[in-house]
């Protein structure tokens, strides 16, 4: 089961003098600006107002991934600030590579595979590497997983033919997968009728 919070720290910093606050004590090293850290400018210059970070390392306890999760605030047309959360991407993972019946779940952006059964590094690594590992060779089924394509194709996974289903991950550049075993799902349904 899930024992662990998910939510490791809620914070804003404020676009006029970069003052972040924290609902906890936290240190910060001299110099910090906030304006300047990733979270704070993707969610500047999204359209959408919305930044989701691939997971990293945590500044304050390196045994735990992080992944943050941050929002413009706009007050009168104006932006004011940043709201963020910090999620531990462990839980998150937890969640993700739940078993399901005949498949498993993945999350990838356009560049790498934030979450998948088959991946053991604890950072995001290059979704291209990952497939050739997998011995996904077809072009067409690289660039639909690659490009950020919603919607389904088929797919041959180390010998084995599957179903990937894509749809995006509102206010991210995530998409969300489930891969499925073609045979179990599709063929022995279909074709073994009785």
């Amino acid at each position: 089961g899930l024992t662990q919070d998910p939510f490791i720290l809620l914070y804003s910093a404020h676009e006029r003098n970069g003052v972040i606050v924290f609902p906890k004590d936290l240190a910060l090293p001299a110099g910090y600006d906030p304006r300047q850290r990733t979270w704070y400018m993707g969610a500047i210059a999204s359209k959408n107002g919305y930044f989701v970070s691939e997971p990293y390392v945590d500044a304050t306890n390196t045994d735990v991934l992080d992944i943050t999760i941050a929002k413009k605030i706009v007050k009168d047309g104006k932006t004011i600030g940043v709201l963020a959360v910090d999620l531990n991407a462990d839980y998150l993972k937890t969640i993700f590579s739940e078993k399901i019946e005949n498949g498993y779940v993945y999350v990838v952006n356009s560049v790498n595979t934030i979450f998948h059964p088959a991946k053991k590094e604890t950072s995001s690594v290059p979704t291209l590497d990952l497939l050739k590992k997998l011995n996904v060779k077809n072009p067409e089924e690289v660039a639909a997983i690659i490009g950020g394509k919603e919607g389904w194709n088929f797919l041959k996974v180390n010998g084995v033919d599957r179903v990937s289903i894509r749809t995006p991950i509102h206010g991210t550049d995530w998409m969300l997968g489930i891969s499925l075993d073609k045979k179990k799902v599709i063929d022995e349904p279909v074709f073994n009728r009785t």
